[in-house]
């Protein structure tokens, strides 16, 4: 029976260790992003419930005028920090399986010549790769604000067309009943 080195049973229990805390790190920022999700869609669901809800109490034209918008309730800036909460939960995902690759790195490269120049290397790509994901997380954020913003813009002159529009149909209605009465 071969029995295993020192050196090598130590190898073996540093990268089972690294890998089941890589699997901590994902299924924790796995589960914090569904948390997220969910918490989003439960409240973009009561917010169209209460929508739905003020507009089935309108009785005419004037009401629907009345009514206040339901896209002026800071779409943009739920748009923004639902961003923002991504980009936090996927940054310290990022940095904590940079740290533990690290570790493991700096592990495997001990009494190893040239390891450093390894380690150097990888250390280098991973903070370049860090960083680049934190600037399209950032630039992405910041189209999406706009496209929101313009999009709740569209929405509100649209609204308000139609609102006009109902107002000098009703008018011509009741002008024309009153003609014909």
């Amino acid at each position: 029976m071969i029995k295993p080195t020192t050196e090598q049973t130590n190898a073996l229990k540093n990268s089972t260790e690294a890998m089941m805390t890589l699997s901590e790190v994902v299924f924790s920022g796995f589960e914090r992003l569904v948390a997220l999700n969910l918490n989003v869609a439960r409240a973009a669901f009561e917010d169209g419930i209460s929508a739905t809800q003020s507009l089935s109490q309108v009785k005419d034209a004037k009401g629907l005028k009345d009514l206040p918008n339901p896209l002026a309730g800071n779409m943009t800036e739920k748009a923004a920090e639902y961003f923002r909460n991504v980009q936090q939960i996927t940054t310290e995902m990022q940095e904590e399986v940079t740290k533990v690759m690290s570790q493991q790195m700096s592990a495997i490269g001990m009494g190893v010549t040239g390891s450093n120049q390894i380690f150097d290397m990888f250390n280098k790509v991973a903070k370049q790769a860090t960083d680049m994901t934190k600037a399209n997380i950032k630039k992405a954020t910041e189209n999406t604000e706009k496209l929101t913003e313009q999009a709740t813009e569209m929405t509100k002159a649209n609204v308000k067309t139609a609102t006009e529009n109902t107002e000098k149909l009703t008018e011509s209605v009741i002008a024309s009943s009153k003609k014909s009465g």
